[in-house]
């Protein structure tokens, strides 16, 4: 009777944990998602940070209708902070939606700041556990606000499939290097060794503007 007994409380339990729910579960249309920050000198604060917004409505709405508009699906925010950290804060009471950066492709650093030193900044980002470490450093001439909104993808129709395409293109030309968060971390601290990215600019040409 007591085996029968312990039994069935064994069986009672793993159905408990079985049958429960995801409690810090979220819906993606409660979520935006970064695709590219840029961290740049600020004029007001010590930061400027841009933030560039995709929203996973809008590009499913955008396939569903078979239309190509990149500025529908993206918007870019800059926000003055004396941190990252205070950036994001300030970030979620402006928006509706919760940053999410579990999709960021690109972390860009102005040519400005990084002559400064970036230590701290990459430090900081390594250390979250939203941004991924296969995430793209880039160096742009440019500031950072200006470079995220006039860095337009030409055979790409979304802006994250478009940084994605770096780590790739490498490959096949001699003008790119996939120099990722994690690698660019490891040359930070290996004292025998000294960190590098890819430097950006955007440029006009026949008044169409490009990228990097």
């Amino acid at each position: 009777m007591l085996k029968n007994l312990i039994f069935l409380s064994f069986i009672l339990l793993i159905g408990l944990f079985c049958l429960s729910g995801c409690y810090a579960s979220k819906n993606i249309d409660s979520l935006a998602y970064i695709v590219a920050l840029g961290i740049d000198v600020g004029e007001r604060a010590n930061l400027k940070i841009s933030f560039q917004i995709t929203l996973a409505s809008n590009q499913s709405s955008e396939k569903s209708s078979g239309s190509t508009s990149q500025s529908t699906s993206t918007n870019t925010i800059s926000i003055e902070c004396d941190s990252i950290y205070s950036g994001v804060s300030l970030l979620n009471s402006y928006l509706s939606k919760k940053a999410n950066f579990s999709h960021c492709k690109a972390i860009i650093f102005s040519e400005e700041l990084a002559t400064q030193g970036i230590s701290k900044y990459v430090y900081t980002l390594i250390n979250d556990i939203e941004i991924r470490t296969n995430s793209n450093v880039i160096i742009c001439k440019n500031n950072c606000e200006y470079f995220i909104k006039n860095s337009q993808p030409l055979l790409e129709q979304l802006s994250a499939k478009y940084y994605e395409s770096i780590q790739t293109s490498d490959s096949y030309t001699g003008f790119t290097e996939n120099i990722q968060l994690k690698n660019f971390f490891l040359d930070l601290t290996y004292k025998y060794s000294s960190p590098y990215a890819v430097l950006g600019a955007v440029k006009t040409n026949n008044n169409n503007r490009c990228g990097f």
